[in-house]
């Protein structure tokens, strides 16, 4: 797999913010019984501060949950491209902080939103917080690569 610039690692968040937006949309208008029962158990075990102390645990269900998200929202063609944007996201972050742009303490409570809104079958709610959560994290890439250039300026 080829390199990302950080242009395009920004691009890729945009892409995935309408994307899993979409699929939360859609998500919360088709989930059914049994994948509320199993959607409500993502995370479910995990504290702050304990999905603070063990990040790779937490990436790990993370992940789970936005396959999940895109499985329950997308039909094949959706998740085919959310699912291509979700590898670069992951390939790109691993090496830094093991798949996570931001901390547990700042991303549980979304994710927390995210599964509430979509167990409420409200897709309005359900799509603006998929699109805040990963607006904040776009946001996040943003300034520390702008962090970044000011520390370095003649590495980019």
């Amino acid at each position: 797999m080829r390199e990302f610039s950080k242009d395009e690692m920004v691009y890729i968040f945009e892409l995935r913010e309408v994307l899993e937006g979409l699929a939360a949309r859609r998500a919360a208008r088709r989930i059914s019984d049994n994948q509320t029962r199993q959607f409500q158990n993502l995370f479910k075990a995990l504290k702050t501060s304990e999905a603070s102390g063990n990040v790779e645990k937490y990436a790990k269900e993370d992940r789970r949950f936005h396959h999940f998200l895109i499985k329950l929202g997308g039909d094949d063609l959706l998740s085919n491209m959310i699912e291509t944007y979700s590898v670069i996201t992951f390939s790109y972050l691993v090496k830094f902080r093991g798949g996570l742009v931001r901390p547990p303490r700042e991303t549980l409570p979304e994710h927390r939103a995210i599964i509430e809104a979509i167990m409420k079958k409200d897709p309005e709610v359900a799509e603006q917080a998929v699109r805040l959560h990963f607006k904040r994290s776009r946001e996040k890439l943003v300034q520390e690569f702008e962090e970044e250039l000011q520390k370095n300026p003649q590495d980019n």
